[in-house]
Protein backbone atom coordinates (compact mmCIF):
# COMPACT_ATOMS: atom_id res chain seq x y z
CA UNK A 1 0.00 0.00 0.00
CA UNK A 2 2.85 2.42 0.80
CA UNK A 3 4.39 1.97 -2.65
CA UNK A 4 1.06 2.86 -4.26
CA UNK A 5 0.66 5.96 -2.10
CA UNK A 6 4.21 7.16 -2.74
CA UNK A 7 3.96 6.48 -6.48
CA UNK A 8 0.77 8.51 -6.63
CA UNK A 9 2.32 11.33 -4.63
CA UNK A 10 5.29 11.77 -6.98
CA UNK A 11 3.38 11.18 -10.24
CA UNK A 12 2.13 14.25 -12.06
CA UNK A 13 -1.60 14.68 -12.53
CA UNK A 14 -2.62 12.73 -15.64
CA UNK A 15 0.57 10.66 -15.48
CA UNK A 16 0.77 6.88 -15.69
CA UNK A 17 2.12 4.48 -13.09
CA UNK A 18 3.00 0.84 -13.76
CA UNK A 19 3.17 -1.68 -10.95
CA UNK A 20 4.89 -4.99 -11.71
CA UNK A 21 3.86 -7.73 -9.31
CA UNK A 22 3.90 -11.47 -8.68
CA UNK A 23 0.59 -13.35 -8.69
CA UNK A 24 -0.07 -15.75 -5.82
CA UNK A 25 -1.85 -18.31 -8.00
CA UNK A 26 0.35 -17.93 -11.07
CA UNK A 27 3.59 -18.31 -9.12
CA UNK A 28 2.29 -21.29 -7.17
CA UNK A 29 0.85 -22.90 -10.30
CA UNK A 30 4.23 -22.58 -11.99
CA UNK A 31 5.84 -24.39 -9.05
CA UNK A 32 3.28 -27.17 -9.37
CA UNK A 33 3.96 -27.80 -13.08
CA UNK A 34 7.63 -26.81 -13.55
CA UNK A 35 9.73 -29.91 -14.24
CA UNK A 36 12.38 -28.86 -11.70
CA UNK A 37 9.98 -27.75 -8.96
CA UNK A 38 6.80 -29.81 -9.08
CA UNK A 39 7.98 -32.61 -6.78
CA UNK A 40 7.63 -30.37 -3.71
CA UNK A 41 4.33 -28.69 -4.65
CA UNK A 42 1.54 -28.37 -3.68
CA UNK A 43 1.87 -28.57 0.08
CA UNK A 44 0.13 -27.22 3.18
CA UNK A 45 2.98 -24.89 4.25
CA UNK A 46 3.11 -23.21 0.83
CA UNK A 47 -0.68 -22.85 0.85
CA UNK A 48 -0.37 -20.91 4.10
CA UNK A 49 2.59 -18.75 3.07
CA UNK A 50 1.77 -17.97 -0.55
CA UNK A 51 -2.02 -18.06 -0.65
CA UNK A 52 -2.87 -16.65 2.76
CA UNK A 53 0.13 -14.50 3.72
CA UNK A 54 1.34 -13.49 0.25
CA UNK A 55 4.98 -14.37 0.90
CA UNK A 56 7.39 -16.69 -0.86
CA UNK A 57 7.95 -20.09 0.73
CA UNK A 58 11.67 -20.12 -0.21
CA UNK A 59 12.64 -16.43 0.13
CA UNK A 60 10.00 -14.93 2.45
CA UNK A 61 11.91 -11.68 3.02
CA UNK A 62 12.40 -11.05 -0.69
CA UNK A 63 9.16 -11.67 -2.57
CA UNK A 64 5.62 -10.42 -1.96
CA UNK A 65 2.69 -12.01 -3.78
CA UNK A 66 -0.73 -10.52 -4.48
CA UNK A 67 -3.70 -11.10 -6.77
CA UNK A 68 -5.04 -8.91 -9.59
CA UNK A 69 -8.16 -8.08 -7.58
CA UNK A 70 -6.13 -7.10 -4.50
CA UNK A 71 -3.73 -4.74 -6.28
CA UNK A 72 -6.56 -3.16 -8.28
CA UNK A 73 -8.46 -2.56 -5.04
CA UNK A 74 -5.42 -0.95 -3.40
CA UNK A 75 -4.83 1.28 -6.44
CA UNK A 76 -8.50 2.28 -6.64
CA UNK A 77 -8.85 3.22 -2.97
CA UNK A 78 -5.80 5.45 -3.44
CA UNK A 79 -7.54 7.34 -6.23
CA UNK A 80 -5.78 5.77 -9.22
CA UNK A 81 -7.70 4.87 -12.37
CA UNK A 82 -7.07 1.35 -13.65
CA UNK A 83 -6.08 1.32 -17.33
CA UNK A 84 -5.05 -2.33 -17.75
CA UNK A 85 -4.00 -5.29 -15.63
CA UNK A 86 -2.14 -7.78 -17.80
CA UNK A 87 -0.35 -11.05 -17.18
CA UNK A 88 3.02 -11.41 -18.88
CA UNK A 89 4.30 -14.99 -18.45
CA UNK A 90 1.56 -17.56 -18.17
CA UNK A 91 2.51 -20.87 -16.56
CA UNK A 92 5.97 -20.47 -18.01
CA UNK A 93 7.66 -23.83 -18.39
CA UNK A 94 11.05 -23.18 -19.99
CA UNK A 95 11.77 -26.87 -20.61
CA UNK A 96 8.61 -27.42 -22.67
CA UNK A 97 8.93 -24.13 -24.54
CA UNK A 98 12.56 -24.83 -25.42
CA UNK A 99 11.53 -28.19 -26.89
CA UNK A 100 9.06 -26.56 -29.33
CA UNK A 101 9.82 -26.29 -33.03
CA UNK A 102 9.27 -22.94 -34.77
CA UNK A 103 5.69 -23.75 -35.77
CA UNK A 104 4.65 -24.74 -32.24
CA UNK A 105 6.45 -21.74 -30.75
CA UNK A 106 4.59 -19.38 -33.11
CA UNK A 107 1.29 -20.95 -32.05
CA UNK A 108 2.36 -20.71 -28.39
CA UNK A 109 3.10 -16.98 -28.69
CA UNK A 110 -0.30 -16.44 -30.28
CA UNK A 111 -1.93 -18.09 -27.26
CA UNK A 112 0.13 -15.89 -24.95
CA UNK A 113 -0.96 -12.75 -26.86
CA UNK A 114 -4.61 -13.71 -26.37
CA UNK A 115 -4.04 -14.34 -22.68
CA UNK A 116 -2.18 -11.01 -22.29
CA UNK A 117 -5.22 -9.15 -23.60
CA UNK A 118 -7.69 -11.07 -21.43
CA UNK A 119 -8.13 -9.77 -17.89
CA UNK A 120 -9.68 -13.10 -16.89
CA UNK A 121 -6.29 -14.76 -17.52
CA UNK A 122 -4.15 -12.32 -15.52
CA UNK A 123 -4.44 -14.28 -12.26
CA UNK A 124 -2.79 -17.38 -13.74
CA UNK A 125 0.24 -15.46 -14.92
CA UNK A 126 3.37 -15.71 -12.79
CA UNK A 127 4.01 -11.98 -13.17
CA UNK A 128 1.72 -9.12 -14.17
CA UNK A 129 1.69 -5.37 -14.73
CA UNK A 130 -1.00 -3.02 -13.48
CA UNK A 131 -1.19 0.21 -15.48
CA UNK A 132 -2.86 3.13 -13.71
CA UNK A 133 -3.44 6.79 -14.36
CA UNK A 134 -3.14 9.46 -11.70
CA UNK A 135 -6.21 11.64 -12.31
CA UNK A 136 -5.21 13.95 -9.46
CA UNK A 137 -2.67 14.16 -6.69
CA UNK A 138 -5.07 14.21 -3.75
CA UNK A 139 -4.04 11.48 -1.31
CA UNK A 140 -6.88 9.33 -0.02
Amino acid sequence: MKVIQESKRICRTGGHILFAYINKIGAYLRGCIDIDMKMKYPNKQTNELVLKQGIDDVLPDVFFFTMPEEIEHDASINGLTIIQNAGVDFTFNAHDINMMDDEKYAAWTEIMDYMFHSSSCTGVSNHAVLVCQNKNNITV
